[in-house]
């Protein structure tokens, strides 16, 4: 199945997690890409979804498939992801309230 990965930096350089409707754990801003999507496309759609922000994917930082990609869901289905990580840079959107630790 193929994925995306927005890597996104605050002035920091602290990466942006964000956490799923009904999941307990945070992860990075990622999802499917879409049918007649590109993955800068979707990357875009993701993070806009996910963080009500609008980033421009700057560069691809790696891709990652196999077995090490692969998960198993709760209803018992099974993929394995082929996942492009893009390195991104806020252009715009809602501004995100950071977590206190």
């Amino acid at each position: 199945m193929p994925a995306v990965v927005g890597i996104i930096r605050n002035e920091n350089k602290e990466i942006l997690f964000g956490r799923k409707h009904g999941e307990e754990n945070w992860g990075l801003i990622a999802g499917a890409i879409e049918p007649g999507e590109t993955p800068a496309e979707a990357v875009i759609r993701e993070v806009f979804e996910e963080t009500g922000l609008h980033v421009n994917p700057e560069s691809i930082i790696g891709v990652y498939g196999g077995k090490d990609q692969r998960h198993i869901y709760p209803n018992g289905h099974q993929v394995e992801y082929l996942t492009i990580v893009f390195k991104c840079t806020i252009n715009g959107g809602r501004r995100i309230q950071r977590m206190k630790k």
